[in-house]
């Protein structure tokens, strides 16, 4: 019995289709998140201080940041961004001059006429390896200066 060429054609492509379903798996990618917690901050009475969190998320290799954040310099103004001990991007042997670079590390409370802005930039220097997993980058501190709630974004 001989197949015919189109036969033949037929069969690689049910043969390619069969091998390249067996040789596809499916992935699934994790989405990184940048968070402040919490993304909010009331202010119950004028000079309260509060304390906000600057988290990462599932992130894969990372090896520096960049974020802006703003806030309404009517209700509090910014007093301090740090990174605290055990930050996620803290260099192994600790941070020193050779092992990190702060890109930008700025509180305008006077951003413009409505809101304050905090920039903040960092990168680890080579030879630190990049970090992938959860943590947070950095602590925001705000004074109260009006009784009212702030979105922090």
């Amino acid at each position: 019995m001989e197949i015919s060429a189109l036969s033949k054609v037929w069969l690689i492509a049910l043969i390619a289709c069969i091998a390249s379903s067996v040789m596809i798996s499916q992935v699934n990618a994790q989405t990184t998140i940048v968070s402040i917690l919490p993304s909010s901050v009331t202010i119950d009475e004028v000079g309260q201080t509060v304390t906000v969190d600057l988290n990462i998320t599932d992130v894969t290799n990372l090896y520096a940041y960049e974020i802006k954040i703003w806030y309404l310099n009517s209700i509090v103004n910014a007093t301090q961004a740090v990174r605290p001990s055990g930050h996620f991007l803290e260099p192994i042997g600790g941070e020193n001059e050779t092992n990190k670079f702060i890109a930008k590390w700025e509180i305008k409370n006077d951003y413009n006429t409505t809101h304050g802005r905090i920039w903040i930039a960092f990168t680890l220097l080579a030879p630190q390896p990049a970090k992938s997993g959860s943590g947070i980058l950095a602590k925001i501190t705000f004074i109260g200066l009006s009784v009212g709630q702030t979105p922090i974004i």
